[in-house]
């Protein structure tokens, strides 16, 4: 970690992280990094530049693509 603003979440369960995308409500994609190769259920999403659209849902490319 190098001190920037991290959102942390638990997933439910396996996703291929090619299709994981977080997204506020503005389309704007959240760049994130797998917390620990031995279990990709844990994701930190870089917010820092976004504390003021913390409004965010989480797509796959399948639903981006309908």
């Amino acid at each position: 970690m190098t001190g920037k603003i991290y959102l942390q979440v638990k997933l439910k369960g396996q996703i291929d992280k090619e299709q994981l995308v977080f997204q506020n409500d503005k389309n704007e994609e959240f760049p994130f990094v797998i917390k620990d190769e031995k279990d990709d259920t844990i994701v930190r999403i870089l917010i820092e530049q976004h504390m003021d659209k913390i409004n965010m849902h989480v797509k796959t490319l399948a639903e981006r693509k309908i």
